[in-house]
């Protein structure tokens, strides 16, 4: 930890992360995302089911499920794509002049969102030609869940959880290949969690049954279980395939890449434990972990 921590440090110098705006941010999304926004009846969006959105935490399991999702033969796993933002690019052109998101979301007139979410589909069903289900797995696109409601409001979300201990030791002991810059201060890495689930409460709240969820923890003790709950909300028949994603061949460019080549194993639950006496600042951070579905051991 002495070396994580020094390589920490020299990261954290090297970037202009603000954690305030993190709270900034949030504060703004949650204002303009009333549940009034998404009452019906609404007439927006494009109806395709092609796309599933994998959201969460980096290091949250985010990779297991999409290995085993895209080991169903009907399911191109696509890995993190940028796709949603680029198609967002052009929303400038729908919005009252001098405004911008996520402020003027309510006025943005609903071809646009029917036009967005088509572009989308467009745009990943070049991943494969035939899959049923095409699997973004970007994990920041949990700040986008209310514009995805809107652009594809037959999508599936996935949010992946897991215990935020587990979750933010991991990326801080993990060199991402991009990254926002929360990762490299103890204190930071924790209250940045502590947004991302006050906004991952806000979309439960406005969004009732919009979001499935499936927790690390119960997907490395009970595999069978959570994949069979999996394939059904995709409405797919179920395939064993699911079973054997270890095998499945797929590129898998993310920091998970070799644990999804090894058959499930839940080693890695309670891991933050080893790492206790040298993650005060986090654990103080997170605050009480009954907000997150967790209890602290006693």
């Amino acid at each position: 930890m002495t070396y994580y921590h020094r390589g920490n440090r020299l990261k954290r110098g090297l970037t202009d992360f603000r954690v305030e705006a993190e709270s900034e941010n949030t504060d703004r999304i949650v204002r303009a995302f009333p549940a009034s926004l998404f009452e019906p009846p609404t007439d927006c969006g494009d109806p395709s089911e092609l796309p599933v959105f994998v959201v969460g935490m980096p290091r949250s399991g985010t990779t297991l499920v999409e290995q085993v999702m895209a080991s169903h033969p009907q399911v191109h796993g696509a890995g993190e794509l940028n796709d949603l933002w680029r198609c967002l690019h052009g929303i400038g052109a729908w919005l009252p002049p001098g405004t911008g998101l996520p402020e003027a979301v309510g006025e943005v007139d609903p071809d646009a969102w029917r036009e967005l979410g088509a572009a989308y589909v467009k745009q990943v069903r070049r991943y494969d030609a035939d899959a049923v289900r095409i699997v973004d797995k970007l994990p920041f696109n949990y700040t986008l869940i209310g514009i995805i409601r809107l652009m594809l409001p037959k999508a599936r979300v996935i949010h992946c959880l897991r215990d935020p201990r587990d979750t933010t030791v991991s990326c801080y002991l993990t060199a991402f290949q991009n990254d926002r810059g929360f990762t490299f201060d103890l204190a930071e890495l924790g209250t940045t969690y502590r947004q991302y689930w006050r906004l991952m409460e806000h979309w439960r709240a406005v969004l009732p049954g919009g979001l499935f969820e499936i927790r690390y923890e119960d997907l490395v003790t009970n595999l069978e279980t959570e994949a069979r709950r999996l394939i059904a909300h995709l409405g797919l028949e179920w395939s064993d395939e699911c079973l054997d994603f270890h095998a499945n061949p797929r590129l898998v460019s993310t920091a998970s890449m070799t644990q999804v080549r090894q058959p499930v194993y839940g080693s890695s639950v309670g891991r933050w434990r080893r790492y206790e006496p040298h993650i005060g600042e986090l654990l103080t951070a997170l605050g009480e972990l009954e907000r997150y579905g967790f209890t602290r051991p006693t």
